[in-house]
């Protein structure tokens, strides 16, 4: 038994001490207990091992996650616009047939309240009412047929009302000037018309540093699409290592171009889900500007004339035109349209040094408060107008109401950032052969025989000599100054990308230093 306290210094602080409440000094075994689990250590270090795998994948997925944040967000963007659309599309449905259910029952109780009118009328004055009704309604439709019947604004001295109305004679008359293809235009520049006061084609050459825009304006007829064409085709007579296009329209006038090499997106609203594909087509090239100026940091290139300076030939990126023709009701029609007409402006603003230039066209540019287009024509570098009904589309794009009082048919005004002119637009008169002279990897002019002063023939002289592909090749020898590998040269020219192997290009290559036309040193050739 332990020793009790024998003193009051000994007692405990302890109010309730008892003194049986003492453990003895010592203790006897009396038998040992078997653990439970013999194996916790391994349960313990299995969970540690867990839950610190666990938290690495969580790291890795947190780090994945803001790596792909920018992407998902895109995605995520146009769902959230596609179903927007839909819900647009959808209210505009429930909405036109709310309008459409007013308008009936509007027009039955009209009715009825006309019926209980003429129940309170004499015969006499009915038949006076319907007299009266009579002569106004034929004089409505002499006022139409005098419409229809007299000369039509821009029309053009010698020529009948007939040929002014042939839906296959949108430039035509005595003042036509055909498209002339090269070397009129040369193989890098962009062709619009002749100038009526210089009487000198007006000629645009992109430096890549300043892209030039495009704003185009003129009633059915006037030769805006025409003089998109223009656009178009001088892009086709450049190559696809210099110019590409995307085209996103509202009718069908540039379905041609479709095929082309050089189109890398073709949009029709008149396509099934075609305004859908449209916006989406506006947001990609919105994308792509992204991604350029991207490119250009990781240089320190500002523009794509200094990205293109420190890349190789097959790294350099081309010119790109995102053409825009009578969209205006498409972005109108819901939210998401107006959205993606806030694009366009930076696609004006932001594109012109990363090399992606805006071709905007429609008949009317008058738009909203919603839609403004003012920003847009601040930040084009080319605006034009033919033929408009009303003044406000000719002061927005010119600052005047000239463009009232033109003949259409392809005359133009232009006002540039330092110079205001007027000219007459080009014509090319079978694009379809255009484009597939130049699918053929050849370059020709599409002017008619009886028009000599417009007329130019590229192949007068080396015409039974040279292939196409050796005219392409020494074109684009031509164009790129320099000495270039055979190689190089497949890489510029798609003719020749689709020989079966390099030595036929070697082989193209040497009829042309037999002719005198290059000069060879080493491996590499030169355009003399």
């Amino acid at each position: 038994m332990p020793v009790p306290f024998i003193s009051p210094d000994q007692q405990p602080s302890n109010p309730k001490y008892q003194e049986d409440w003492q453990i003895p000094e010592h203790a006897t075994v009396i038998r040992t207990i078997p653990p439970t689990n013999p194996y916790k250590w391994v349960w313990g270090l299995s969970s540690t091992v867990f839950f610190g795998l666990a938290y690495g994948l969580s790291k890795a997925r947190e780090k994945k996650l803001i790596e792909y944040l920018p992407q998902h967000r895109e995605e995520v963007k146009t769902s959230w616009i596609l179903n927007r659309i839909r819900v647009a599309y959808h209210q505009r449905k429930v909405e036109y047939a709310a309008d459409l259910d007013y308008q009936l029952w509007e027009f039955s109780a009209d009715r009825a309240a006309l019926n209980k009118q003429y129940s309170m009328l004499t015969p006499d004055e009915v038949a006076y009412h319907q007299q009266q009704s009579k002569l106004q309604a034929a004089k409505e439709a002499d006022e139409v047929v005098e419409i229809a019947s007299t000369e039509p604004a821009g029309y053009l001295e010698g020529k009948t009302l007939d040929d002014v109305t042939t839906p296959a004679d949108k430039l035509s008359g005595s003042n036509v000037i055909y498209f002339p293809g090269q070397p009129t235009i040369p193989s890098k520049s962009l062709g619009l018309g002749v100038r009526n006061d210089k009487n000198e084609p007006v000629i645009i050459t992109p430096d890549g540093i300043s892209l030039a825009s495009f704003m185009i304006a003129g009633k059915s007829g006037s030769g805006k699409s025409c003089l998109v064409q223009n656009l178009l085709c001088s892009m086709l007579d450049a190559g696809t290592d210099y110019y590409q296009f995307f085209v996103c329209e509202g009718k069908a006038d540039y379905y041609q171009f479709k095929d082309s090499p050089h189109c890398l997106g073709y949009y029709s609203s008149a396509d099934l889900n075609g305004s859908s594909e449209i916006l989406q087509c506006i947001l990609r090239v919105r994308r792509i500007i992204n991604e350029r100026i991207k490119l250009f940091r990781e240089i320190n290139a500002t523009n794509l004339a200094g990205y293109n300076s420190q890349r190789s030939p097959s790294e350099r990126l081309p010119f790109l035109y995102l053409v825009c023709d009578e969209l205006m009701n498409i972005f109108a029609s819901s939210d998401e349209g107006q959205t993606t007409f806030d694009y366009l402006r930076e696609i004006a603003c932001l594109g012109r040094s990363s090399g992606v230039g805006l071709i905007f066209a429609d008949q009317r540019m008058k738009g909203t408060k919603s839609l403004n287009l003012a920003p847009i024509r601040e930040q084009v570098a080319y605006a034009i107008c033919g033929l408009v009904k009303g003044v406000e589309t000719s002061e927005l794009i010119l600052g005047t109401k000239d463009a009232v009082s033109l003949k259409g048919k392809g005359d133009f005004l232009v006002d540039t950032d330092d110079d205001y002119f007027r000219m007459q637009a080009y014509l090319v008169e079978d694009v379809s052969a255009y484009i597939k002279s130049d699918s053929d990897g050849t370059i020709s002019d599409t002017s008619p025989v009886d028009k000599p002063q417009t007329t130019i023939s590229l192949d007068v002289d080396i015409s039974n000599a040279l292939t196409p592909e050796m005219e392409q090749a020494l074109d684009w020898l031509k164009t790129h100054d320099g000495w270039h590998t055979a190689g190089a040269i497949r890489r510029g020219c798609w003719a020749l990308k689709k020989m079966e192997s390099l030595e036929l290009v070697e082989q193209l290559l040497e009829r042309l230093l037999e002719f005198e036309l290059v000069r060879k040193e080493g491996d590499k050739y030169q355009a003399i």
